[in-house]
């Protein structure tokens, strides 16, 4: 929020600043969640969600924030996807865990780049069996 601030002194000259004021944690902030986080090589593919929600510094939903997930599951190639949140501060990206991927720990992230240069992320495990 910015407030405008003007003064006048005796002899009549004038002078303002605006004065920018953040409420909250002062930081956006970025949850992942996945809609799986374990499954067995035997039975794949699988489909596999991650839901990115995004909120600004005073805990709202961030509506048009653009986001990038990544996945890396072990033996296949990393998959990667730009989306971009709705009114909700959502983002919902689906993709299949494809036949050949080999057992192990792998890596689901969201990045979310702000437009002042600063970036905010989170991660979850998702296992191969």
């Amino acid at each position: 929020n910015s407030i405008t601030i003007s003064a006048t002194d005796p002899a009549g000259n004038t002078g303002s600043t605006v004065l920018t004021l953040l409420r909250g944690s002062g930081q956006t902030a970025v949850t992942l969640s996945a809609s799986g986080y374990r499954f067995t090589a035997s039975s794949l593919p699988q489909p596999l969600t991650l839901t990115a929600v995004v909120t600004d510094p005073d805990g709202n939903p961030l509506p048009n924030a653009p986001v990038t997930f990544t996945l890396s599951i072990p033996g296949i190639p990393v998959i990667t996807q730009d989306i971009t949140t709705d009114n909700s501060g959502t983002a919902k990206f689906t993709t299949s865990i494809p036949k050949g991927a080999t057992p192990g720990n792998g890596l689901a992230t969201v990045l979310l780049s702000e437009s002042n240069g600063t970036s905010t992320s989170a991660r979850t495990v998702v296992t191969i069996q």
